[in-house]
């Protein structure tokens, strides 16, 4: 498994993080505008 992988722990949280952020985003009621999505991709384009 990539976890048990030099640095693969640190790898997991990140995108676990990621995840996260992402589920809270799509989930929001009400729904974001296309505005704020664009916005936000710009952000998890980096």
């Amino acid at each position: 498994m990539f976890i048990e992988q030099p640095g693969g722990k640190e790898l997991s949280e990140a995108i676990h993080e990621k995840f996260k952020a992402l589920k809270g985003f799509i989930g929001k009621d009400p729904p974001t505008s296309l505005e704020e999505r664009k916005q936000q991709k710009e952000v998890w384009d980096r």
